[in-house]
């Protein structure tokens, strides 16, 4: 499925996802730093 929105149709990006689905999309997108980048995923702030 492909959703595209510009920046004004999305009032408040942190809020944009419901919290279940943010916590999914921030752990998947750490999973990949790690691998790609593993020196970056240290400086990142956790939730």
């Amino acid at each position: 499925m492909d959703i595209a929105r510009s920046r004004e149709q999305i009032k408040d990006p942190d809020k944009a996802l419901e919290p279940e689905l943010d916590r999914q999309v921030k752990a998947i997108c750490r999973q990949e730093l790690d691998i790609l980048y593993p020196e970056l995923l240290s400086g990142l702030k956790t939730d």
